[in-house]
């Protein structure tokens, strides 16, 4: 697996696409996500997607802020 497929996938999703205020890094098997989501089912989301990708298999979320945790 490739960061590249990784920022693949989430461009095949139109929703997650347009967040411009997300980064994702991978180190071996885990993908880092950083930055700032809206609400927390966006981060859900945002997890779900690296967890297809053949390969990955950990999202590490604890540099992700969320604005309305509710």
């Amino acid at each position: 697996m490739s960061e590249v497929s990784v920022a693949s996938a989430f461009e095949k999703d139109p929703e997650l696409a347009k967040i411009s205020t997300i980064y994702v890094a991978q180190t071996g098997s885990t993908v880092v996500l950083r930055g700032t989501v809206s609400d927390r089912a966006t981060l859900d989301k945002l997890v779900s997607v690296p967890r297809g990708v053949e390969g990955a298999t950990n999202v590490d979320t604890s540099q992700v802020q969320v604005k309305n945790p509710s």
